[in-house]
């Protein structure tokens, strides 16, 4: 369950960042621009010297998505795309206007400043407001130790449900149980039961004891553990094995 937030935190370190460009004349040869990037990861600059600078485009380029575009600032020295990532969608006048921008500061050498923004698409950043918080809520909720103890001497089966975020627990009679059994659930990951084996009271109730899983071994494996466990069981209850 721990993947999940960890997609979330790793697509959003690698894909949600704000981009920047700005450039300063201060009437000196030394003048700079600066091209940066803020995410999760921290702050990344890269300086270029105002007097490298030609110009701004928006590139595009075709695949089977249809046009995607991004960026690119252009040097002497080369081309420098203010974004690694070639996007599609409505994110193109926002890039035009930046170039425009960027462009008409080049052309107009009485200006002194600018400086221009590229956030990421609003459907990125809903995606992981909205991933984040339910994937993080979903692991604490099932990430818990099951401790299940069967005790001669109270005559009692109690079940201690352990998590980050919440804690429970319940008994019964010894009595009561009637029989343990090996999932019949539907249910599986690669073809192994999420709860192998459960306890049947006289009522019918099927109470999970979260014996033997184990997600990544074959289905003969789980059953061989799945039958150990039960047998175990019944002999400590002296139910019929």
């Amino acid at each position: 369950m721990a993947i999940f937030p960890t997609i979330g935190l790793l697509i959003g370190a690698f894909f949600i960042d704000i981009k920047s460009f700005s450039c300063k004349r201060q009437g000196t040869g030394n003048d700079l621009c600066q091209k940066s990037t803020v995410s999760v990861l921290g702050t990344r600059t890269t300086q270029i010297p105002l007097n490298q600078l030609l110009s701004a485009e928006v590139k595009r380029k075709y695949d089977r998505e249809g046009i995607l575009h991004r960026i690119e600032i252009n040097t002497k020295q080369g081309s420098i795309p203010l974004s690694e990532v070639w996007e599609s969608g409505g994110n193109t006048l926002k890039q035009d206007e930046m170039a425009y921008q960027i462009n008409n500061f080049l052309r107009n050498s009485q200006q002194k400043s600018f400086s221009v923004n590229l956030y990421p698409s609003a459907i990125l950043l809903i995606w992981f407001c909205l991933w984040m918080p339910l994937s993080t809520l979903f692991f604490l909720a099932v990430a818990q130790i099951r401790i299940c103890t069967f005790d001669k001497n109270l005559y009692k089966f109690k079940i201690e449900s352990k998590g980050l975020i919440s804690q429970k627990s319940s008994e019964y009679s010894l009595e009561e149980i009637s029989d343990v059994i090996i999932s019949p659930e539907a249910l599986a990951t690669n073809g192994v039961p999420v709860n192998p084996v459960y306890v049947v009271l006289n009522s019918g109730q099927k109470i999970s004891v979260y014996l033997a899983l184990d997600l990544f071994s074959n289905n003969g494996n789980w059953q061989q553990k799945a039958q150990e466990n039960i047998k175990l069981i019944k002999t400590f209850l002296g139910l019929p094995v």
